[in-house]
């Protein structure tokens, strides 16, 4: 993004058409990776373009209106490491362990919608705060789509495998707390057997991916504000 700003566009295009939840995190590059973001918006055209001639407007109809408002209502199952699978494991009585598409349940539902509005709120204000650092663009890119996975109604525990690369710019910058990184590096990247967990308290738990990214994104948030603030020791981030 700070050296091949069209290639890495090319790049967030193609794993926004894999992964369409990743479009959310286009707005929140407008300050720090626009050529990316065009990039990204162009590529993105055109493999719609070509899907709509190799699957034809019905497809796509029913997918706008069936497919991804049925996927919307999330999964209670323990690899659903999102803020609604969170919701859904405390609220919803089902076991973790199955892999089956909940009922739909406006509690949950509401709360999924308040903090996906009030995560890409308060992400948004973060960037904004520091758009004044162009150099900042491979953390804020970090920071978009951790915030963006997190709000998903559908976050894998597999979705969150890039966040090595996160971890590895901020051990080469060294700009979070050392034993606060490793503890977020510890939820994310380890495996802990939830599947038997019935207790309420318990069900809390099993949401460890999901606790570990949050922590990894309020200490890269704190890190934005920090480098906007114009302390010093706050290291210019690499491609």
């Amino acid at each position: 993004m700070t050296e091949r700003p069209a290639l890495a566009g090319i790049a967030v295009g193609l794993a926004c058409a894999v992964k369409p939840h990743l479009a959310l995190v286009l707005p929140l590059l407008a300050f720090h990776a626009r050529r990316t973001v065009v990039a990204a918006l162009a590529t993105g055209a055109a493999l719609f373009a070509l899907s709509l001639a190799y699957a034809g407007v019905a497809n796509h109809v029913a997918y706008a209106t069936s497919v991804l408002p049925t996927l919307s209502r999330g999964y209670a199952y323990f690899a659903n490491q999102s803020a609604n699978g969170l919701y859904q494991r405390l609220f919803i009585d089902s076991d973790i362990g199955v892999f089956v598409l909940p009922p739909a349940y406006l509690p949950v539902q509401a709360l999924t919608l308040a903090t996906a509005v009030a995560g890409y709120g308060a992400a948004a204000f973060v960037i904004h705060r520091a758009r004044a650092r162009a150099d900042l663009a491979p953390l804020v890119f970090g920071f978009a789509w951790l915030v963006c996975t997190l709000i998903s109604p559908i976050g894998w525990q597999h979705h969150f495998a890039p966040a090595l690369f996160v971890f590895a710019l901020l051990l080469r910058d060294r700009i979070v707390p050392a034993p606060l990184a490793a503890l977020a590096f510890v939820l994310l990247g380890a495996y802990f057997e939830v599947r038997q967990l019935r207790d309420p308290l318990a069900l809390v738990g099993a949401s460890y991916v999901f606790f570990g990214a949050l922590l990894l994104v309020v200490l890269l948030g704190r890190a934005l504000l920090t480098a906007c603030a114009g302390t010093p020791g706050i290291a210019r981030s690499g491609s």
